[in-house]
């Protein structure tokens, strides 16, 4: 039976490409434009949720009466719900429905924002904040659906590449408003602000719903085990690398988290390698090309966290306020969206893995600009580093997305759920892996420098008044500070350096070879596309 909505039949090339997502009917020129724009406002609320908490982290833990480890686990919750719900969000909208998974999606922004503006309670923040990770993770593709409406043929996937790394340039945007919204002090105006934009986005919406499509059985109870399995063990690896720096990596029951995690994860791996049609295919998702891809992406994912454990390291050491920092985090996301457009720019499907090649040395070269900071270094000096850094995390994040995505279709479409679980994994655990090792690492170095300049105080001064002795000891910590910083760039330039070398090698021998890492998937991907419209 034709799919129609309204009375119009669509044609086969209007066909949805695949059970819940919507069909792709030719639009007016001014309706592409109301959906793109739409699309833009869900990607920047997505980003928005987020942002705000994590730019404002001190002022509402002092507003909710919290204390540092609960601070965490409230940044901790919400990467926990936005982690592991993204890959069964595509199964949902299979079986249930587009507009069930739309419904439910603004309902889940709606819940978390009215339990964060009108509940002042730890408990009710850490539900709230889950329910939004789980929310942004399906309005992040809500917006994309909007955005490719606007898009025909080949160009539908550049949405889907520019889409992530968008939500990601807004945190940078939400540093800039914070001390507008923060002017009179009061947390409750960033809650407030969130609802009155998710209410917007519901309101735009109504007022211009998604094309029809279509769904189909797709849900089984071993779908949901391997879910469970699969969120839990993500959920225990967050916590366990959130909170190694703040208890320190021997405290006992972090060892649990860490083994619980993995196990169950390993469990959730073991279970689909039976299944005839598993949820992820661990056979195809440990291939060369998908492992190495994976590989890249979260040890990309993991040096670009210099910008915030290294350079926002020494900022917030230096006392700076937000005020103080607004031109910073404004070349920031100048630079983070001159590296999209770039990335969508250049972008060459026989060439995909340039992206990754160039952002690297980009990473190398912002670290190595940044060593040699000192306690009066002025924040400008940071302007042109950070602006290389945010560039070249956005000029590989769109490509590798892509990638990965025409890989997991042209393998078929069971593998896409398999592909978007594994991908948003390596992202979040990369994020987190990059604050874990960088931050350990500065401690670490830390201890060391003022284990040495204390001694040397002792020696120097010999008996000395406790006042001053004290005043001596903060001066000897920031310093020791300053220099664990300074080794930890050294060191993310020599490491990121080499891999550069080595990826610039792989790379330049395939192209001087002519090789096309995606020819073959390329070849069916349009080849399906084509068989199943014309089936249509």
């Amino acid at each position: 039976m034709a799919l129609q909505d309204n009375g119009y039949i669509y044609k086969p090339d209007e066909q949805p490409f695949m059970a819940g997502s919507p069909a792709s009917p030719i639009h007016s020129g001014k309706r592409q434009l109301a959906y793109v724009l739409i699309g833009l406002l869900l990607i920047f609320c997505a980003g928005l949720q987020n942002g705000l908490m994590t730019a404002n982290l001190s002022q509402v833990r002092g507003a909710l009466a919290l204390d540092v480890m609960q601070g965490v686990w409230v940044q901790s919750a919400y990467l926990m719900g936005n982690a592991v719900v993204g890959f069964m969000w595509l199964k949902i909208r299979q079986h249930y429905s587009l507009q069930k998974f739309v419904r439910w999606t603004l309902l889940m922004m709606f819940v978390s924002n009215v339990l964060q503006a009108f509940g002042d309670h730890y408990q009710l923040e850490l539900i709230a904040r889950f329910i939004m990770g789980v929310g942004t993770s399906g309005l992040l593709t809500l917006g994309m659906f909007y955005a490719m409406q606007t898009f025909r043929a080949d160009k539908a996937l550049v949405p889907l590449a520019l889409s992530a790394g968008l939500m990601q340039a807004v945190s940078s945007l939400c540093y800039m408003i914070s001390p507008t919204l923060m002017a009179d002090g009061n947390v409750q105006a960033i809650f407030i602000f969130q609802l009155a934009i998710t209410l917007i986005c519901l309101s735009a919406v109504l007022w211009l719903p998604l094309p029809k499509g279509y769904h189909e059985p797709s849900l089984s109870w071993q779908d949901w085990l391997t879910f469970v399995l699969f969120a839990t063990g993500m959920a225990l690896l967050c916590g366990y690398l959130s909170l190694g720096n703040i208890l320190w990596w021997t405290t006992d029951w972090l060892g649990f988290l860490l083994a619980f995690g993995v196990g169950l994860i390993g469990l959730a791996f073991w279970f689909e390698a039976g299944r005839d049609r598993p949820l992820i295919d661990w056979h195809w998702v440990s291939a060369r090309q998908i492992a190495y891809l994976m590989l890249m992406a979260m040890m990309t994912r993991l040096f670009t966290t210099e910008q915030s454990v290294g350079a926002g390291g020494v900022l917030n050491l230096m006392g700076l306020s937000s005020e103080q920092l607004y031109d910073y985090y404004k070349i920031i996301f100048i630079a983070s969206l001159a590296g999209l457009v770039m990335s969508i720019a250049t972008l060459n499907p026989k060439d995909v893995r340039k992206n990754t090649v160039f952002a690297l040395l980009g990473i190398a070269v912002g670290a190595y600009l940044d060593i040699g900071v000192t306690v009066d270094t002025p924040v400008s000096h940071f302007y042109m580093s950070q602006a290389m850094i945010a560039f070249a995390t956005f000029y590989f994040s769109g490509p590798v997305m892509l990638e990965g995505m025409v890989r997991a279709i042209a393998s078929g479409l069971d593998q896409i759920a398999g592909f978007v679980a594994v991908f948003s994994a390596t992202q979040v655990l990369g994020g987190l892996l990059g604050n874990a090792i960088f931050g350990a690492y500065v401690n670490i170095k830390t201890q060391e420098y003022l284990s040495n300049l204390t001694a040397q105080i002792v020696l120097d001064n010999g008996t000395i008044t406790a006042q001053n002795v004290r005043g001596a000891v903060q001066m000897a910590n920031m310093e020791a500070r300053i220099l664990a910083y300074n080794d930890l760039f050294s060191a993310i330039w020599l490491v990121v350096s080499v891999l550069f070398i080595l990826t610039f090698m792989v790379w330049a021998y395939r192209r001087y070879h002519k090789i096309d890492v995606l020819e073959v998937e390329m070849q069916k991907l349009q080849a399906y596309l084509a068989s199943d419209r014309s089936q249509k």
